[in-house]
């Protein structure tokens, strides 16, 4: 596994595995171990994640509920397996 420098250290965070080395609007992420994942998609609530990467990078992740947004996903910038910096997308 190559770590990026924000690899998570929470303990409490959820596992979620992403299909791709990086995300972009439409990527997926399947989230691990959810203790009620049909309570959850019906009233999801913030929590913290561990993203894995398709190239074995994992950084920390933050999923936040805005009133008018929904659900975001909340990541900070991170370094694919081979060099490439992540950047935000523009809104």
């Amino acid at each position: 596994m190559r770590p990026s420098p924000t690899e998570p250290t929470d303990a409490d965070a959820f596992q979620a595995v992403c299909g791709h080395t990086h995300l972009f609007p439409g990527a997926r992420c399947l989230l691990l171990e959810l203790p009620d994942p049909d309570g959850f998609a019906a009233d999801p609530r913030p929590i913290d994640l561990h993203l894995r990467f398709r190239d074995d990078v994992v950084t920390a992740a933050e999923l936040r509920i805005e009133e008018q947004a929904g659900a975001v996903l909340d990541v900070p910038p991170y370094t694919t397996g081979a060099g490439t910096p992540s950047r935000v997308a523009p809104g």
